[in-house]
Parts: C-alpha cells; structure tokens; sequence
C-alpha cells in the first residue's frame, strides 16, 4: 500500500502515475488491464481526504478496487512518476511515502 496524507499527494504542475512491473521490468497482464494508477484516474479518497493505493495480488475489496493496482506473482518494481513537478520535488521539501504492507 502507498497512503498519502491529506494534502500530501504529489505536487506537480501536469500529473502523477504509480506505475509497477514485474521481475523483468516489464508491465504484467492482470485481470483489470491497468498497469498505473494517478491522479487522472480518478482515484478514491479517504474520508479524512488521504489517499490509499493497493499494490497486491488479490483484490482488496469493491471499496477498494477503484485503487487497487493489481501485482504479479514474484518480484516487482513500483515506479512514482511526476510529470512537471514543483520545486519542493526538485529541492527535496517533498518526499513519496514509502510503500508498506498493509
């Protein structure tokens, strides 16, 4: 799972994707066919206005389908790509959570 705070998500000018691959860096066939999730999805939020993104081989739920970026089996790479990032990206203010297990 990635959980951004409320007012935390990524601050850029264009978007923002979560992208994840397998072993072998390549994008994985899963049983939604989507390979990233971002901001143009849209996504879901928390009542508090966070953000939860499930990374995982089985799906967390209709709740939490709408944000649930489907895992191969094994190894795999997540990539946070921002697109026309602010500067507190550039300059380090801002920082990605880490992933974690939920």
């Amino acid at each position: 799972m990635i959980h951004f705070d409320a007012g935390a998500l990524p601050p850029v000018e264009a978007f923002w994707s979560v992208t994840m691959y397998d072993a072998e860096g390549l994008q994985a066939p899963n049983e939604l066919d989507r390979y990233a999730l971002g901001d143009r999805d849209p996504p879901t939020y928390n009542a508090d206005g966070s953000l939860d993104l499930h990374l995982g081989r089985k799906n967390p739920g209709p709740g939490r389908e709408p944000n649930w970026l489907p895992a191969p089996d094994g190894p795999l790479g997540v990539t946070l790509r921002l697109y026309a990032p602010r500067p507190q990206v550039l300059d380090g203010r801002w920082t990605p959570p880490v992933v974690r297990k939920a």
